[in-house]
């Protein structure tokens, strides 16, 4: 099992995701929406807290790697 940081600001997590194509569509509130740029394009909300809770990171980078195909230790090793 993979060990989540528990530092991880949306700041660093956005910058990962739009290096892996996703670009943030919109922000509803405190949540900001993140969607693939390609087929078949996945929308993922990630809340804009101070840090995220271990948790929720963990589900939004298991949804990344699902859809990338990018394994979740290669994820959390470029956070």
């Amino acid at each position: 099992m993979v060990r989540i940081p528990s530092d991880v600001r949306p700041a660093k997590l956005i910058k990962l995701m739009e290096s892996l194509g996703f670009v943030r569509d919109r922000q509803s509130g405190s949540h900001i929406i993140m969607k693939h740029s390609g087929p078949p394009g996945r929308t993922i909300a990630m809340p804009e807290h101070q840090v995220i809770k271990t948790g929720t990171l963990r589900g939004i980078l298991q949804a990344v790697s699902e859809h990338t195909g990018s394994p979740i230790e290669k994820l959390t090793n470029e956070l």
